[in-house]
């Protein structure tokens, strides 16, 4: 756990040892959502949902202690001995993708090896086996999802499906992940008895999992016309606020903001929150229909890197928004900030 909260700070940016904390355990407000964007750390939200606060103070003092880290009223920042305690020992998990897959990455990915299994005895013609799920969760969804299925090819269409999602991971997940499965005269292995020896340990053989079911999903969201993408589409829309998407398609649909305030019932705030989450969510978010021309001119002033500045401060000296502020500030950052 030291080299993952270590890594947190590697791009160099103050980080706030609380803030972090409340990522780490899945707290989605906007000012969380907006910190672990501009640090770098936003894939890892909610990662440890139970982790505990006094451990995150522990690991900071250590790091401080060892002079990896420099601590200033409650702020962090990487020092050069640190950085070069990280080249030595890079602690890289680059798929991971809790923000976007998290809450429902496990439960999707028993539904993917329980509808693999399934198929794989149709394509035999054979109904008498041990399924590896009873639950009526799993059992409903997939009952319902063959309906809709040519059944004929179903088991070359999975097949091909497969074969293209694991050509885009590394031979190691995809080893990984393909011996779990099941089917007619194959039992599929237990996760953990695929961990390689070198992430046996926490967080490491949760991070090394979790990695590669993130991979897998971010593949099958790039083949929306698959049958396994139409099986967990439902499943994968979970991972994002509801009220949020609600909010979206409102907007999409041509509404102003006060016509959502009316028809949500929701205060402005709120709304201004859920556009923030979604220009983070989004890259293609429509940042020229909420940013005005006023306050494209005022900000393009400004000469100070896009991450130091202060709402408070420049309000003062131009008088805007919050919500416009920060989608101006957003949007640089993703075309300047990641080059």
């Amino acid at each position: 756990m030291n080299e993952l909260i270590l890594s947190f700070f590697e791009e160099g940016n103050k980080m706030k040892g609380t803030t972090l904390y409340h990522l780490l355990r899945g707290r989605r407000t906007n000012s969380v959502l907006v910190y672990g964007f501009f640090h770098g750390v936003l894939p890892y939200l909610g990662a440890f949902p139970k982790l505990d606060e006094s451990l995150i103070k522990k690991i900071l003092t250590y790091h401080c202690s060892k002079g990896f880290l420099k601590e200033d009223k409650g702020e962090y920042l990487l020092t050069d001995k640190g950085r070069r305690a990280l080249e030595k020992n890079p602690f890289r998990f680059p798929e991971i993708d809790y923000f976007s897959f998290g809450k429902t990455a496990h439960t999707n990915w028993r539904l993917v090896k329980f509808a693999i299994q399934v198929v794989s005895y149709l394509s035999y013609s054979e109904n008498e086996y041990l399924p590896i799920e009873t639950s009526p969760y799993y059992t409903i969804q997939v009952k319902n999802w063959l309906r809709r299925q040519e059944r004929k090819q179903l088991s070359v269409q999975i097949k091909t499906e497969l074969t293209a999602i694991f050509q885009q991971l590394s031979d190691t997940q995809a080893a990984f992940l393909s011996n779990q499965f099941s089917g007619r005269q194959i039992d599929g292995a237990v996760a953990y008895q695929l961990l390689p020896d070198s992430m046996q340990e926490f967080p490491y053989n949760q991070l090394f999992e979790d990695e590669a079911i993130h991979a897998f999903f971010r593949c099958l969201k790039e083949l929306p016309e698959s049958a396994l993408y139409e099986l967990v589409k439902e499943g994968l829309k979970q991972n994002y606020n509801q009220s949020v998407r609600q909010t979206i398609r409102l907007f999409l649909q041509g509404a102003t903001k006060e016509q959502v305030m009316q028809v949500r019932h929701i205060k402005e705030s709120t709304i201004n929150d859920h556009l923030i989450e979604w220009s983070i969510l989004d890259e293609s978010f429509p940042f020229q229909q909420f940013i005005s021309k006023e306050t494209e001119e005022q900000l393009r002033q400004l000469n100070s890197p896009i991450l130091t500045w202060q709402y408070r401060e420049i309000n003062q000296r131009f008088s805007l928004s919050y919500d416009s502020f920060r989608l101006f500030q957003i949007r640089e950052y993703r075309k300047k900030g990641r080059k």
